[in-house]
């Protein structure tokens, strides 16, 4: 079977039916034998008669109308994907091209990059593809003629043009279409168009007018976003939906509107809310209020409504408010309170509070059932929170960066943690739990679920060098232990089954590992140092269990070429079989029956361990071998110290143990 190929806009076409030819310097393709179309192509590659390769496309150019091949004249109708664009079709002198009539469609990246500094489509033009004119930056003015029926994705990005209008025939506009075009002033978006895509007018940051087409439904994620000259916006009746963040960070919007008709929004003082008024859904950051107070009625406050309200410093809830939609709160620098206590508040969304930089204090009804994912992050100047006794879920990483947050309480009513909630908290000194919590506890300032199965958070200001995991935990909770930097040997347990993803990530001192003989899986990124400028410290890792534990990932390159390896004798093999921990260069059989009657704390009331130094009372002499019987040391007993991370058999006089450093 022959190959296939599809050209933008075109159905495929076999390899054996492509046909390529030049005429007047330049090369076009047969579209359509029978209805005798061609299309204009790239020269990168192509040969005349004589075997010379034609040249680029330079200077003025004009596409003829029609053309002749092998006794047949062809109607020019399409122009191919990358024809003029720098370079394979053209070289940086392509000063201007003159397009025919006959022109239906101007395939993707077509002038892409080319320096022609205006262009005039064809009437009869009903298709512009993808990046059509992407780069061309000598572009200030285009006129798309009624007729266009699609336009593709990023067309006009990276152009000069100043003013634009899409009209009404169009009915398919692709993503980015005017994205970062700082030189757009106006736009105007034609009847026909019911999506105003994704990235649409993104960064646009000298639109001042724009006019949206009365059959608009819907405005997709970031459409406007960053239309910061932009001062009013008026809403169409038939606009029904915004998708997430569509208007965000339009720093001089002053005021929206809606025409009267709409079944949908409703604007009061130039402020958008949902027709019954149980929403708000944006409240324009030009209007540069210090205070807020949202109507009584409201219930909730929309995905991204008050995004980067730098001039707020305090923002009333009415006692109806029960949801925080998606970043609701999103960059408010100067709110040092938020107080949901007299509301009927369930449920804040991811990043409800997000980088609100300037917050203290929170405080929730018992109503609240839910804080998701990031809903405090980057909240550096958090110290207090109340989250009622009614919260159920705590989602991933919502505490993350909250530098200042020392304590927290968790209510007997939370029943789900997520991952990571902790990060980037150097200051948190305790977490509680309530003594009635059926899901979790707290040991030794250390957060378990309630049955001491699992491992939750493990906080960065705990001093300990040396920690094991008690033996009734079977998994390590995400990034349980991430950050701290105190702790130089780690236990993972004799219970212990899964190590999760990024357990240990950026415990820098880490120097020893011991992984239990029941582990079965390692997550992701276990020990991997993600601080600049940092290496993993691990030297030495004892894996008791019989069968690799799989391993997601790899292990940092450093333990590769540094770090010894022990594993069970019997399971050597297995091991250097493995394709994941065979990785490690020195990897040593070891008999883990030797020491697994040994306690965990290896201590004996004349012989003890503490900060890495061995020490004896009651003895006259003593000696210390490594665990192959090498001598490190004999005489008078004494402090040894300067030890390597290992195991050690001491004898104090009579008195024989095994320690581990």
């Amino acid at each position: 079977m022959a190959a296939m190929f599809c050209i933008a806009g075109l159905l495929p076409v076999s390899a054996a039916e492509i046909t390529k030819f030049l005429y007047e310097g330049m090369v076009f393709q047969v579209l359509d034998a029978e209805a005798k179309t061609v299309m204009t192509t790239f020269p990168l590659g192509f040969k005349d008669e004589e075997g010379n390769a034609v040249a680029k496309y330079t200077g003025e150019v004009t596409v003829p109308p029609t053309v002749t091949y092998d006794g047949e004249t062809y109607t020019v109708t399409t122009i191919g994907d990358f024809t003029f664009m720098v370079p394979s079709g053209a070289d940086a002198n392509l000063a201007a091209v003159n397009l025919p009539e006959t022109i239906e469609s101007i395939n993707a990246n077509a002038f892409a990059g080319s320096k022609i500094a205006s262009i005039t489509i064809p009437s009869g033009c009903k298709f512009i593809g993808n990046s059509a004119f992407t780069r061309c930056e000598n572009i200030t003015s285009i006129e798309i003629p009624e007729g266009v029926t699609t336009i593709g994705n990023e067309c006009f990005v990276g152009t000069s043009i100043e003013h634009i209008v899409v009209p009404n025939s169009v009915t398919l506009m692709g993503m980015n279409f005017m994205a970062s075009v700082s030189t757009l002033q106006s736009a105007v978006i034609g009847d026909g168009v019911k999506t105003l895509p994704a990235n649409c007018f993104i960064s646009c940051t000298g639109l001042t007018e724009l006019t949206l087409g009365n059959s608009l439904e819907q405005i997709n994620g970031l459409a406007l976003s960053g239309c910061s000259a932009l001062e009013t916006l008026h809403l169409p009746a038939s606009l029904h939906t915004f998708l997430d963040r569509a208007l965000i960070n339009m720093s001089s919007l002053k005021s929206i509107t809606v025409d009267p008709a709409s079944e949908y929004y409703t604007s009061v003082d130039g402020i958008l809310f949902s027709k019954d008024m149980k929403t708000i859904v944006k409240y324009p950051i030009g209007l540069r209020s210090a205070t807020y107070t949202i109507p009584e009625g409201v219930e909730n406050v929309a995905t991204c409504c008050f995004d980067h309200m730098d001039t707020f410093t305090e923002v009333k809830a009415p006692s109806t408010l029960k949801t925080i939609g998606k970043y609701g709160f999103w960059a408010n620098d100067h709110v040092t309170v938020f107080d949901f206590s007299n509301t009927q508040l369930e449920e804040v969304d991811e990043g409800g509070f997000t980088m609100c930089t300037g917050a203290k204090t929170y405080k929730f009804p018992d109503t609240a059932r839910k804080l998701g994912d990031l809903v405090f992050y980057d909240n550096e100047s958090l110290v207090e929170i109340d989250l009622g006794n009614g919260m159920e879920y705590l989602g991933d990483n919502i505490f993350q960066r909250c530098y200042e947050l020392k304590n927290l309480h968790i209510p007997a009513s939370v029943t789900y943690i997520g991952s990571d909630i902790f990060a980037e908290c150097p200051s948190l000194e305790s977490v509680t739990v309530s003594p009635e919590s059926k899901t979790f506890c707290v040991e030794d300032n250390i957060l378990f679920t309630k049955s001491m199965d699992q491992l939750i958070k493990y906080p960065i200001v705990l001093e300990a060098a040396d920690y094991t995991v008690p033996a009734t935990v079977k998994n390590i909770y995400f990034a349980a232990f991430a950050g701290n930097t105190h702790i130089k040997r780690i236990n993972t347990g004799e219970g212990t089954e899964k190590i999760e993803s990024y357990a240990f990530r950026d415990c820098l001192n880490v120097e020893e590992v011991w992984l239990g003989p029941n582990l079965k899986e390692l997550g992701e990124g276990t020990f991997m140092i993600y601080d600049m400028g940092y290496e993993s410290n691990i030297k030495v890792i004892y894996c008791a269990a019989p069968e690799p534990p799989k391993m997601n990932g790899y292990l940092p390159g450093e333990i590769w070429e540094t770090a010894t390896l022990y594993v069970p004798q019997e399971s050597f093999d297995a091991y250097k079989a493995n394709f994941r921990w065979n990785k490690i260069v020195d990897m040593r059989p070891f008999d883990f029956a030797s020491v697994a009657t040994v306690s965990e704390d290896l201590q004996t009331p004349s012989i003890f361990v503490e900060d890495g130094v061995i020490n004896v009372t009651n003895a006259v002499e003593l000696s210390v071998y490594t665990v192959s019987g090498s001598l490190v040391y004999s005489g008078p007993a004494k402090a040894v110290d300067n030890l390597p991370a290992g195991i050690y058999v001491v004898k104090a006089d009579n008195e024989v143990v095994k320690i581990r450093l």
